[in-house]
């Protein structure tokens, strides 16, 4: 698989345009890499902001990065990030909004589109997903638990039931 940055834009046009009281939801940046979305999230009032990350080397950088962040840029509450794999990854209790960047193979994301449907079946929680290139979206329209809400470009917006 490829890498390559986040579309940062895509998804500050994607988190401008969503509906939603921030601070109610966790956002959770799925293969966040150096940090560069937990930088752009921070700057909105969710409740935490949580990178998930697979390469140790690449977590490392993101905390690194993660300590320019100041009190003026910081709107959220705390702000991390993880070394996991996101394919058994337990999501905290709260609505979540999701950003992936294509960061999976079908395998790793239809384990987590599973763990999120269990976590809005099970617990009631809402889940967004903010997918940009996203080659496996049919993952979630398939599971009959999300619907789209917006898609612009190379990004879709998906969510489940409020």
């Amino acid at each position: 698989m490829r890498y390559g940055p986040s579309g940062v834009q895509c998804v500050r046009s994607a988190l401008d345009k969503l509906p939603i009281d921030y601070t109610r939801f966790t956002f959770l940046d799925y293969g966040s890499s150096n940090g560069r979305v937990l930088f752009l999230a921070a700057g909105f009032p969710f409740e935490e902001v949580i990178g998930i990350e697979f390469s140790r080397e690449l977590r490392e950088t993101a905390l690194r990065n993660l300590t320019r962040l100041t009190p003026e840029i910081t709107r959220c509450g705390k702000v991390s990030s993880i070394h996991a794999d996101a394919a058994v990854f337990e999501p905290p209790k709260s609505n979540l909004v999701c950003s992936f960047y294509n960061p999976f193979g079908p395998p790793v994301m239809a384990a987590v589109a599973e763990r999120l449907i269990a976590h809005h079946d099970q617990l009631g929680y809402r889940i967004i997903v903010i997918y940009v290139d996203p080659q496996n979206r049919e993952i979630f329209e398939k599971s009959g638990k999300f619907t789209i809400y917006n898609e612009a470009g190379n990004t879709v917006v998906l969510t489940t039931a409020a």
